[in-house]
């Protein structure tokens, strides 16, 4: 297609000004200007060679320049006011997980765009990494059989002291390591395996009113049961870590950020008996380049993509959403000290 989707990037943080780079790179997508309520960082954006322009009144951006998509890069607590006003110009909308920062917000969020033509897009990466992606296939084709149990973990050294900030403001970030980190490999949990039926936790704070580390137990009407364990203060992980365990009726799965490790006791599909592995170099990827980690460039480029084509992308509001419940469930369990039903969550 010749046609190029007019894109806008509001909030220029770490993440906006990553994606405001990404957008530049697509060939269907023409960043046309970016927004941000600090004007002080306009002389920022401009020696980061983002040259296009920049707006600190966002309705003024959206009145002027003919925008038809946005990438909305802001905090949390700030997606659902956002959200309703790039909805009064019919805007197709990508937001950074998560999809706010409670679940309130998320479903306020979720019925703005019921029924409405908008392409609506959640942030999570985990859709748009082969690797990741190939293990979803595996399991879609019982090559391990029904799967049993699952443990899953993401751990990265990031905060060994006291924070300020919104980012440590649970009302504004919505909580820590969980609803951050964490809240991407709640992502896989729910596409490989659906929502949960109940969950377990507990959470420990260290450094701030939000959570630093949490372990989540999961049950599932159909027997299966899994863990998440997260650590955002965990000496020696430069780079945010994990690893999935997956053990079948008839095999195992063993899912880091570099391979897929599979065990069978015989041959099963294309796969021999004993143990095969998937390097990530052996699935190759989709991106012509990776920016800050794999999986963006595609996550941007679907996006733009589903703008053209007017198709469903692959992680839309209701999936993030449905994270969210899962995140819901989890602080209410801790808060409690009890296990929380899914069906209760509102």
């Amino acid at each position: 297609m010749d046609k190029r989707i007019r894109t806008g990037v509001i909030g220029l943080g770490k993440m906006g000004i990553f994606h405001s780079a990404l957008i530049k790179m697509i060939p269907q997508a023409e960043l046309v200007a970016v927004h941000d309520v600090n004007p002080k960082l306009e002389k920022y954006v401009r020696n980061a060679g983002i040259d296009v322009d920049f707006y600190p009144d966002l309705g003024r951006m959206l009145d002027q320049e003919q925008i038809e998509a946005v990438l909305i890069c802001t905090p949390p607590f700030t997606h659902l006011p956002i959200a309703r006003k790039c909805e009064e110009y019919g805007l197709d909308m990508m937001v950074e997980k998560p999809l706010a920062e409670s679940l309130a917000s998320a479903s306020e969020m979720v019925s703005l765009i019921r029924e409405k033509a908008n392409v609506h897009s959640t942030g999570f990466t985990a859709a748009h990494i082969p690797l990741l992606r190939k293990a979803k296939q595996m399991l879609d084709a019982e090559v391990i059989g029904r799967p049993v149990r699952f443990g899953v973990s993401v751990y990265i050294s990031q905060v060994f002291g006291k924070k300020k900030g919104w980012f440590f403001d649970k009302r504004q970030s919505g909580g820590g390591v969980i609803i951050d980190i964490a809240s991407h490999l709640i992502y896989l949990i729910v596409w490989y395996f659906g929502l949960p039926e109940m969950i377990q936790s507990r959470l420990v704070r260290f450094f701030s009113e939000v959570e630093d580390s949490g372990t989540v137990l999961m049950e599932y009407q159909n027997g299966l049961t899994g863990s998440l364990d997260t650590n955002w203060s965990l000496p020696g992980y430069r780079m945010a870590t994990h690893e999935i365990n997956i053990e079948g009726e008839s095999g195992y799965l063993e899912i880091t950020n570099e391979y897929i490790k599979l065990f069978l006791p015989r041959p099963q599909d294309d796969f021999d008996g004993g143990w095969t592995t998937l390097y990530r170099a052996d699935i190759g990827s989709s991106s012509p380049f990776d920016l800050g980690s794999e999986g963006f460039y595609d996550e941007d480029k679907h996006f733009i993509d589903c703008c053209l084509t007017r198709e469903k992308p692959r992680v839309t509001w209701e999936e993030g959403w449905q994270v969210q419940k899962v995140i819901q469930a989890i602080y209410r369990s801790d808060e409690s000290r009890q296990p929380v039903s899914m069906g209760a969550v509102r």
